[in-house]
């Protein structure tokens, strides 16, 4: 790999990271939601969204690894 391609791998890993934070946040937020949610409706809704996050953080730390794995594997320059 480059140098080029290396600063790529770094900057698509720090921008994983930052998705992988907020997703984190609207985890939380989702979280928080559904203890306070009496309708089953709603609480059906969240409980719906907490998959997709929680699906959505799982493959955003494979992606993370991945970058990171791809990086260290780089021979030095």
């Amino acid at each position: 790999r480059t140098a080029r391609e290396i600063e790529g791998l770094r900057r698509q890993r720090s921008e994983l990271s930052d998705q992988l934070v907020s997703a984190q946040r609207r985890r939380s937020d989702v979280a928080r939601a559904l203890e306070r949610a009496k309708d089953p409706a709603v609480r059906a809704g969240l409980e719906q969204r907490l998959g997709v996050l929680d699906a959505r953080i799982a493959q955003l730390e494979t992606d993370i690894a991945e970058t990171g794995r791809l990086i260290t594997s780089a021979p030095p320059e």
